[in-house]
């Protein structure tokens, strides 16, 4: 006897659905990320080569002023004088030491114990009347830079990071209404036909892309 074979109908595997809206929002945010990210490293890397050059700067005011201001009192061994200038270029938070030597001796010196990672060392020759009579010395701290570096870096990715934030939301919102509803309207609309009501309302009233295909859709 023959027996009729079982035929089962093939197990199809549901296909994965994808919104549109999405990946249009993450590609958007992703190239906006990469944008802001690379404005950010450049603008910092900007923010720390001008604030080494200010710290530079300031180094090379401080030297042009005691080749000025020391040549005399130096010349005179006015020591009183001489401390009165370390002590008072030592008001500036960023210098570490100042020194004025003559004949290889130190004649004035002033120092602060605050730790420095890394140093910078200025030295200046002082004359008196076309003769050099001393060196000036300065020391100071480069943490003073890597301080304002951190702050430059730490606001710049705080403020790409509102922006980002700022643009994934507002991405969401305009695919949400403008895409995302309308072609899940559109679709709700064919899935009612297809189900054998051809009454079905479909949504024209849009006057883009999406709306031209519903519109070709009812047609």
């Amino acid at each position: 006897m023959n027996q009729a074979a079982d035929t089962k109908p093939a197990s199809l595997s549901p296909v994965r659905q994808r919104s549109l809206g999405k990946r249009f929002t993450w590609a958007l945010v992703g190239v906006v990320t990469l944008v802001l990210l690379g404005f950010a490293v450049v603008a910092i890397m900007i923010n720390i080569h001008r604030i080494d050059s200010a710290l530079q700067q300031r180094l090379d005011n401080i030297v042009s002023l005691a080749e000025v201001s020391l040549a005399a009192p130096l010349a005179n061994m006015d020591r009183e004088m001489l401390d009165k200038f370390t002590a008072a270029l030592l008001q500036d938070e960023f210098l570490l030491s100042v020194e004025i030597l003559s004949a290889g001796q130190p004649v004035a010196k002033r120092s602060r114990s605050s730790p420095a990672s890394q140093t910078i060392i200025r030295t200046a020759d002082i004359v008196y009347q076309k003769e050099k009579i001393g060196v000036l010395r300065v020391t100071a701290s480069r943490d003073y830079v890597r301080q304002e570096a951190i702050i430059n870096i730490v606001g710049i990715f705080a403020l790409t990071i509102l922006l980002l934030d700022a643009i994934w939301l507002t991405t969401m919102v305009i695919t949400k209404r403008h895409i995302a509803a309308p072609l899940l309207k559109l679709k709700n609309s064919a899935a009612t036909i297809a189900g054998g009501n051809l009454e079905a309302v479909i949504d024209t009233s849009g006057r883009d892309e999406i709306g031209e295909l519903a519109r070709a859709f009812d047609a």
